[in-house]
């Protein structure tokens, strides 16, 4: 709400600037802020030549249709080590797009021709294909989990970074504690005073007055220790406009230390 208001450039509605929204998640990791992709380590045994085996993922034994795309294809000399590629022949070797080649076995006849990771991707990752119980595996083995090299684990679309308020975007405000972020309310408010930010910033004060100041917005839910589960939830309700309601804590409540029982007094 306070970006759909105050940026520049406006986006537009709030819902521009959601990374669960199709108008403003990162196209590639549509908004995790991760991606999956080949563990190159795992794939491809550096020390060794393409002849003693070095890509190691299933299919690429030495000798089969796959292995003879790499090392009968004249592009790479089968007998040197991966380590001692060029920066010319790696690339090649392992992001290449798809490209018609001819190979020793096929004579005149154009095959294609991929990268290790390109291939990779888009038969078993990007597939929209059902996932076997052997490609499963395969992806438990050979794939990690990385920062999506789009957004760079920032999870919004190019548009929505390029949106701001006094220079901030929506994930540098996300990013910081919450100490800090009630510090950047105030400058954006900048004495006007205006409603909405009048309450985010309540909010937040809420929340450091209750001992959570240290947390940023980025924090997922499933990492919050009991004790920080049991003060949002204690925040959300004591922070309510409703009236003439009685709310019974027992003692000592479920992760909630002693010493922060005095906080929501």
């Amino acid at each position: 709400m306070l970006f759909s208001r105050f940026a520049t450039p406006s986006l537009g509605y709030a819902n521009a600037y959601s990374f669960n929204d199709p108008s403003g998640m990162c196209p590639v990791c549509q908004g995790i802020g991760k991606t999956i992709t080949l563990d190159v380590e795992k794939a491809v045994n550096h020390e060794l030549s393409l002849n003693e085996g070095a890509i190691l993922l299933p299919g690429f034994t030495v000798g089969s249709w796959y292995w003879k795309l790499h090392a009968e294809t004249g592009l790479f000399d089968p007998y040197k080590k991966i380590k001692e590629y060029t920066p010319e022949e790696y690339p090649l070797l392992m992001y290449a797009e798809a490209q018609k080649i001819t190979t020793a076995e096929t004579g005149d006849m154009n095959v294609t021709y991929e990268g290790i990771v390109t291939r990779f991707m888009r038969t078993t990752i990007h597939t929209e294909k059902d996932t076997s119980k052997r490609t499963a595996k395969v992806m438990e083995e050979f794939t990690v989990m990385q920062a999506c090299p789009t957004c760079k684990g920032k999870r919004y679309n190019a548009e929505v970074l390029a949106s701001t308020i006094d220079n901030y975007t929506i994930y540098d405000v996300t990013l910081v504690q919450l100490t800090e972020l009630i510090e950047i309310l105030k400058k954006i408010d900048n004495e006007s005073r205006h409603p909405i930010i009048v309450g985010i910033q309540k909010r937040v004060q809420d929340l450091i007055d209750i001992g959570l100041g240290y947390m940023d917005l980025c924090r997922e839910t499933n990492s919050l220790s009991g004790g920080e589960s049991q003060r949002v939830k204690m925040v959300k309700q004591l922070a309510s406009s409703l009236t003439n309601m009685i709310y019974t804590f027992d003692e000592p409540s479920t992760g909630l230390h002693p010493r922060d029982v005095y906080r929501p007094v």
